[in-house]
């Protein structure tokens, strides 16, 4: 691939890390709504992609890059913002239909609280770290995760 090529079809560097911030986060939408398709959970899937997915470094590192990226460039912030609204409110209509008796109100308030822990694995993950610092990760999440939404 040359460089010419790819200036003809992206007229700057944010502009190109919006396509690939695009392609990835339509990726991670498609393969949740196929899990869903089969009849899998939404937060269930949500939690087996990523567990599975920050097994390996380079995703961990991926995230890195986009909130790094996202920082400098605005076009490229919102299209990571954007990402992160559609993803709180899937969380916060499944957490709504987990737990009925929650208003909308209170379902968003608890997607905004589970949200940054899902996030936040990726510190934990990759290079090993999980097995040194917390090797009994996904059980504490998922457990944590379900008494938020069952408060």
């Amino acid at each position: 691939l040359r460089l010419s090529n790819v200036q003809y079809y992206f007229s700057s560097l944010e502009e190109l890390f919006c396509e690939i911030l695009e392609y990835i986060f339509q990726d991670s939408k498609s393969r949740l709504e196929q899990s869903i398709a089969e009849g899998n959970g939404v937060l269930e899937t949500i939690l087996y992609m990523i567990f599975n997915d920050m097994e390996e470094q380079p995703d961990c590192q991926l995230l890195y890059e986009i909130w790094a990226i996202s920082a400098q460039f605005e076009k490229t912030n919102e299209t990571v913002v954007g990402f992160y609204q559609s993803y709180l409110d899937l969380l916060a209509n499944t957490i709504q239909t987990k737990n009925s008796n929650l208003t909308k109100d209170e379902a968003q308030k608890k997607a905004e609280i589970i949200l940054p822990l899902l996030e936040g694995l990726c510190l934990v993950y990759g290079k090993g770290r999980k097995q040194k610092l917390a090797p009994e990760l996904e059980k504490n999440i998922t457990e944590s995760i379900q008494s938020i939404i069952d408060m």
